[in-house]
């Protein structure tokens, strides 16, 4: 009998050590589908092959040159390197295939590391230490893996998700952040979980649930003594707030919860705060109204709206992420700083 279990227990790690040699290549293909400029009205294309040639329909395309594509033409580009693509306002820098059509939606394959890659080089700056890149590696892999964040794909390709940069040459450091933590995602009781970043959480990160509902136990408050706080101000006019709702902007109701964060407005309807804040970005423009935290003042004409914090405050502060770093701290340390319910878990591979 003693025989025989030796052989079961051995067959076992037999098997155990297959199925990782098998499903291993399966993650290191996973492709990240992406929703290519998001909720935006596009009616041209351009596209450049940056160091590589690049396939577009059945024409190869060399280094340097661009292509217009116009309102109804089918795209279908692919490359095994990185290329450009812009809607006439922005570039992205993208890489894998790119698919759909002009005028109505575009979008993304993109092998996960070099997703990784790129939203990396989209929303940390090439100044921040390593350790604090490592960190935002590990967030964006566990962001990306954690499930479907809109119903055509996996991610936009804006902060909404995780930003695609505009094109340039890839800076050593971000190759060195995504290969020393490859595998590594952060999951909360052996669940990854969808970790946001934001710019500046104003010196107290919010828990998710209470921005955005739902159950997340995953996330907590966070009092950071390594964020700068960042403060704002934004004016604004009584005519510009009168085009958002019928009643007047003296009359709406808003309830602050949770260190002035708004838990929700009531401007003739009953929104959540974070829709208000939303709203209100979607009228001025991104950039203005730089989180949901603020208070509204009336004076006469003018409207003036003060505020603290860079984004929606929730996971990994990146102002505190790099104070944390320059101060020596690993990124391992930075992750259960801002995540402190959450472990770190090595996958089968990107």
């Amino acid at each position: 009998m003693g025989c025989c279990y030796f052989s079961m227990k051995a067959k076992f790690k037999i098997l155990a050590v297959l199925c990782i040699f098998i499903l291993s290549p399966l993650f290191a293909d996973r492709m990240v589908s992406v929703c290519l400029f998001w909720n935006r009205s596009v009616d041209s294309v351009m596209v450049s092959a940056m160091s590589a040639p690049l396939k577009l329909k059945n024409s190869i395309m060399q280094s340097g040159d661009t292509v217009v594509l116009r309102s109804g033409e089918v795209v279908n580009i692919e490359s095994d390197d990185y290329y450009a693509i812009s809607d006439g306002r922005i570039w992205r820098m993208v890489s894998g295939k790119c698919y759909g059509r002009v005028g109505k939606n575009l979008y993304l394959k993109i092998p996960l590391r070099k997703w990784i890659m790129l939203t990396l080089m989209g929303e940390f700056p090439e100044n921040y230490p390593l350790e604090a890149l490592k960190a935002g590696a590990v967030v964006l892999r566990s962001f990306v893996l954690s499930g479907k964040h809109h119903n055509e794909c996996d991610v936009c390709d804006r902060t909404h998700c995780a930003l695609l940069p505009r094109p340039q040459q890839i800076p050593e450091k971000y190759e060195q952040a995504v290969e020393r933590t490859k595998e590594l995602v952060l999951v909360y009781n052996d669940t990854i979980i969808p970790s946001p970043l934001t710019a500046n959480c104003g010196g107290r990160t919010i828990p998710a649930s209470i921005l955005w509902g739902g159950s997340a136990e995953w996330s907590t408050a966070v009092v950071d003594s390594y964020c700068e706080p960042y403060r704002w101000e934004f004016p604004a006019t009584r005519s510009q707030l009168e085009s958002i709702s019928k009643l007047p902007p003296e009359q709406w109701q808003i309830k602050h919860k949770y260190y002035d964060t708004i838990s929700w407005a009531d401007i003739g309807t009953r929104i959540s705060g974070f829709a208000f804040w939303t709203m209100l970005v979607d009228k001025f423009g991104w950039g203005t109204l730089c989180s949901p935290t603020f208070e509204m003042v009336i004076r006469g004409d003018s409207v003036y709206f003060d505020g603290v914090g860079f984004g929606h405050r929730v996971g990994l502060c990146q102002n505190g992420a790099r104070n944390m770093a320059k101060k020596g701290f690993t990124f391992d340390e930075i992750l259960k700083y801002y995540f402190p319910k959450t472990k770190l878990k090595k996958l089968g591979g990107d």
